[in-house]
């Protein structure tokens, strides 16, 4: 089992809160990064994703390689959402960037970003975003299976991920929640079984 290490860039909900009464637990909205061996995984894209970037696109400027993620959204909440225009890696066309999350209320993910993301609010529509290779809807009791790194993670039912025994294999068994309200949230939990 790859080891795991979990960075916060936000933790905030609903609306940024920056200042001094926030700096021991930050004032930007949901981001978290999650390392898992060599894969990358951050999950949500509020204001936190935005320093996120900065640290990557640094990174990428000294050893010249490109941002290879794979992005999950819980819900689609505006605070989930609003730092997404402003993630520097999604505006280099050597970006590889995988996006997942649920369908809610009968809209697929894609549908919901694209909405978040109309002129004039934001700088960028979602359609200006390079480094999108992929953007899937994934349902509760699906497990995300990230295998070799720059693959687009595979989407399986949990028996069949029961049976891949790689001892590399990072997976992630997804399932919905239904305590968050107005049609609930994706969730999350590293399995080893």
């Amino acid at each position: 089992m790859p080891d795991l290490q979990a960075t916060f860039w936000g933790v905030r909900g609903g609306l940024p809160v920056p200042g001094e009464s926030t700096i021991g637990f930050g004032g930007n909205t949901t981001c978290l990064q999650v390392n898992a061996g060599p894969h990358l995984i951050i999950i949500d894209a509020g204001t936190g994703i935005i320093g996120l970037g900065k640290q990557l696109s640094a990174r990428r400027q000294q050893n010249g390689k490109p941002i290879v993620a794979t992005m999950l959204f819980t819900h689609g909440h505006h605070d989930h959402t609003q730092g997404l225009p402003f993630f520097a890696p999604l505006h280099y066309s050597d970006s590889v960037l995988d996006v997942f999350g649920l369908r809610v209320f009968g809209e697929d993910l894609s549908d919901m970003l694209k909405r978040s993301m109309l002129p004039p609010i934001p700088p960028v529509a979602l359609r200006g975003m390079l480094g999108v290779r992929c953007i899937q809807n994934v349902e509760g009791g699906q497990v995300l299976v990230f295998a070799e790194c720059g693959k687009c993670p595979e989407v399986v039912t949990r028996a069949q991920a029961k049976e891949l025994v790689q001892p590399d294999l990072v997976k992630a068994w997804v399932y919905h929640s239904s305590s968050h309200p107005k049609g609930g949230a994706l969730s999350s939990k590293e399995i080893s079984e």
